[in-house]
């Protein structure tokens, strides 16, 4: 139910940045609580470039993971091609038990490429593409209580096969420093296969197909000094088949617009003030602003308030997904899936999903004095309505394990405060330190969030 970033290969990633608070301005929904931008390396179409790159690591349980890559560029076009290998036998922490503790046997293939070619002074046009296959194998274990004297163990060999296909291609448009647009399409298959065996006897699977197509167009125009506006509109489809999944198929599909404008009327003040229209294809319309100020009376020294809307539709496999993990003692049913399941909890009533929306609000001081240092205290509070969560409803048979359904709380709130020191004691010397706290509450029970640590 999550991105494994582990999958992907950061030897042709340039950089990486990460926005705090809400992007649902610009990014939409998923964007509530902040986004990793993961930038990878455009090819060099200015001058001529041959050059190559090879690394390698070895290390225990016969792990090793070699990667090479290539780029190539003259003043009309830049290629850059790289594969990478990662394999582990894997490791158990715990080898009294007969299942695995720790990390399972993994080969896993990258593969990607791009190419970018200058069409004229100011048009440009990329394309690039990315292959991903991995292979998985672990034990796992679970004890059945047969009678008061004796339980008996069973072991099964897990194996998972996953493959992922990449491509996408972009026109861009850079007219001076005036006005810049980019047009993108942008498309990924995703094959993944689960089976379990005992004793070389095949006992359980699950199969997934997942597509996910999108298509965006963006753009930036300067308004003379002071202004500057962006604005775009995207469109995506995703189409899931799964094993796991109600009915078997599901799909759904948004499309929404954006504008965002930002005004520096004065060298110590910058506003910056978004909105975004996003129309979901089960949750309908929704209208998020965003608004943000910075004040910065010296150069050593800058203020920052933020306020803004945050939407999330619940997912596909949020609604309709049954994670079953029931050897790890756990199952976990989206929120519509638990009604055509067969488990009855009597007195329990569950309802579907509905869309989750938020405030998000934070202010902050900084104050540096050139590279020596740097210190920063922010404090943040967000309000959520429906948060989509996953709850634990008890331990029901025929499972005898820890059941969990997606549902929405009500009304919940995080807030915490963060701090961050960087500090130069010598040209050879840094120092950095950083605090962070985290408060959250379920306003209906008053109780902490799940999984989200102080």
């Amino acid at each position: 139910g999550s991105i494994d970033l582990s999958q992907y290969s950061l030897n042709n990633v340039q950089k990486i940045e990460i926005v705090k608070g809400t992007g649902s301005t610009l990014y939409g929904s998923d964007a509530m609580g902040g986004v990793i931008n993961i930038i990878t390396k455009k090819p060099s179409n200015n001058s001529f470039v041959r050059k190559g790159n090879v690394y390698f690591d070895f290390g225990s349980n016969t792990s090793f993971n070699p990667a090479a890559d290539f780029e190539y560029g003259n003043e009309k076009t830049g290629v850059i091609l790289g594969g990478k290998l990662f394999s582990t036998d894997g490791f158990d922490l715990d080898p009294s038990t007969p299942h695995t503790n720790g990390q399972e046997q993994i080969d896993r293939w990258n593969f990607s490429g791009k190419v970018r070619h200058r069409l004229s002074q100011s048009w440009d046009i990329v394309g690039s593409g990315r292959f991903m296959s991995e292979n998985r194998e672990w034990i796992e274990s679970e004890i059945v209580e047969k009678n008061f004297f004796e339980d008996t163990t069973y072991t099964y060999d897990d194996e998972e096969i996953n493959k992922r296909y990449e491509a996408s291609a972009t026109l861009g448009h850079m007219a001076g420093d005036k006005y810049s647009m980019k047009l993108r399409l942008f498309g990924t298959y995703y094959d993944h296969a689960w089976n379990k065996f005992s004793e070389s006897f095949w006992i359980d699977t699950s199969k997934t197909e997942d597509i996910f197509l999108e298509s965006s167009f963006d753009a930036n125009y300067v308004i003379g000094q002071n202004h500057v506006t962006s604005y775009g509109m995207n469109y995506n489809y995703q189409d899931l088949k799964s094993t796991e999944l109600v009915d078997g198929a599901k799909a759904d599909n948004s499309a929404a617009g954006y504008l965002q404008y930002e005004y520096s009327p004065h060298k110590a003040w910058n506003f910056v003030s978004g909105v975004r229209y996003e129309h979901h294809s089960s949750f309908g319309g929704h209208v998020n602003p965003s608004l943000n100020v910075i004040f910065s009376p010296a150069q050593c020294v800058k203020f920052r308030g933020f306020v803004g809307r945050g939407f999330r539709a619940p997912s596909i496999k949020q609604q309709y997904f049954i994670f079953d993990h029931t050897a790890a003692g756990y199952i976990v049913y989206g929120g519509s899936a638990v009604e055509s399941s067969d488990l009855d909890i009597a007195g329990l009533e569950f309802e579907d999903l509905r869309q989750e929306k938020s405030i998000n609000s934070s202010v902050s001081a900084e104050i540096s004095y050139g590279t020596i240092g740097l210190h920063r205290v922010t404090y943040f509070y967000n309000h959520l309505e429906d948060l989509i969560d996953f709850t634990l409803i008890g331990f029901p048979d025929p499972y005898w394990r820890g059941v969990y359904v997606y549902q929405n709380i009500e009304s919940a709130i995080t807030q915490g405060i963060e701090w961050e020191s960087r500090v130069r004691l010598s040209s050879s010397v840094d120092l950095s330190f950083s605090y962070n706290y985290l408060f959250t509450r379920n306003l209906d029970t008053q109780e902490k969030l799940i999984n989200r640590p102080d």
